[in-house]
């Protein structure tokens, strides 16, 4: 799986690359200029992204991810839990985890199964109360609203 990794954070980008190297092919870029020039010349199965990359947003990248169309896993990481954040992020049908998890986590991502109700698809509605990061995260029943 060609995998890119985006972050300005030196030791996490090239933590998460050894981590990840393992079960994927990486490559991995410090800021969103560079990483949006990769994602216009080359096709990737999955982008791991920091939610802060200075003048940008790790979200910009998932939007230009998701407008070509192709099936891509996208995972966006965060140092602080922020459930309107997390909210945004899953709308867009990427994962969101916390940065202290991320490097534990990635690998799951590359080979796991996705949730039955795959997030990433816009026909199947999100009925999640709460945002939740992580990928193994379950779907809660929409409330019953009685008319």
């Amino acid at each position: 799986m060609h995998t890119l990794v985006v972050t300005p954070n030196a030791d996490l980008r090239r933590e998460l690359a050894a981590q990840l190297n393992a079960v994927a092919r990486v490559e991995a870029s410090a800021d969103f200029a560079a990483a949006r020039a990769r994602l216009v010349d080359a096709r990737f199965e999955m982008v791991v992204t920091d939610i802060r990359l200075n003048g940008y947003n790790g979200l910009h990248l998932v939007h230009l991810v998701n407008s070509a169309l192709l099936p891509t896993r996208c995972v966006v990481f965060s140092s602080c839990f922020d459930p309107c954040l997390a909210a945004e992020v899953i709308a867009t049908g990427a994962f969101y985890e916390h940065g202290q998890r991320i490097i534990a986590a990635a690998a799951s991502y590359v080979g796991g199964a996705l949730p039955e109700r795959d997030r990433r698809n816009p026909a199947c509605m999100d009925r999640r109360v709460k945002p939740r990061g992580g990928r193994r995260a379950a779907d809660v029943p929409a409330p019953v609203v009685a008319i």
